[in-house]
């Protein structure tokens, strides 16, 4: 099947939320592209992998715990829509990428459409723009909520952060599509917020700031600090 699976939460916080894969996706507690506070999960734990026969396989990365299919531990399995699996303490269902995905109406609410599911309609609506580099280059760190340890390093912007943006996505039940962007400037790179009743910036309520080394962004429980990397761009 061409066609990228979706893959659903059916337990833990993000229980009923989904996201699509895609190939060389990985899932991890540190280092990978979606990263969970759970200590059961190893660094990257798996990857997903798509072949030339348009076949879809996830494959474990040496994890410690493994990955669960059925009560059990594969190192490599070919994904299959209605199937389960767990890594760590989370558990996920496959499913057909022609299937509609709808939480059950006693979970939670804010996560009434998938989490990612967003993308492809964002996408249409959004007009090219001019990218400028970032001198030097910023680090986004995660240092509180289910995603800490996962960081980011922005090069280029303008850029997006928020649940619908795959590359940067924030994983908090009911936060804005769009948490913030960050652009650049005349006097240097700037954050931007549409919600600042949601989207803290060093703990005040505000739409813009310039971005300074230690900034910070708090969302709901998630909390990320801004650095500058000067070693990369010197």
């Amino acid at each position: 099947m061409a066609e990228p699976f979706h893959i659903k939460f059916t337990s833990g916080d993000f229980k009923g939320a989904s996201f699509k894969i895609k190939d060389g996706l990985t899932l991890g507690r540190a280092k990978a592209d979606l990263n969970f506070k759970d200590p059961k999960i190893s660094t990257v734990h798996v990857k997903f992998i798509r072949e030339e026969t348009g076949k879809w396989f996830i494959k474990d990365m040496d994890s410690t715990n493994g990955i669960w299919f059925d009560g059990k531990k594969v190192k490599a399995q070919e994904l299959q829509a209605g199937q389960q699996f767990r890594i760590g303490s989370i558990e996920f269902e496959i499913i057909s990428p022609f299937q509609s995905v709808q939480p059950d109406p006693t979970e939670i609410k804010a996560w009434r459409e998938p989490l990612f599911n967003f993308l492809d309609r964002l996408q249409l609506k959004q007009t090219p723009q001019a990218l400028s580099a970032f001198h030097p280059p910023l680090i986004l760190t995660i240092t509180e909520g289910q995603q800490a340890s996962t960081k980011w390093v922005l090069g280029y912007g303008p850029r997006d952060i928020g649940p619908v943006h795959f590359d940067h996505p924030i994983l908090e039940p009911g936060s804005p599509d769009t948490c913030f962007t960050i652009e650049p400037s005349a006097a240097g790179p700037i954050i931007k917020t549409a919600f600042p009743d949601k989207v803290l910036l060093n703990g005040q309520s505000k739409d813009t700031e310039k971005i300074h080394d230690g900034l910070w962004i708090k969302i709901q429980n998630t909390k990320i600090v801004v650095s500058l990397d000067h070693e990369t761009d010197s």
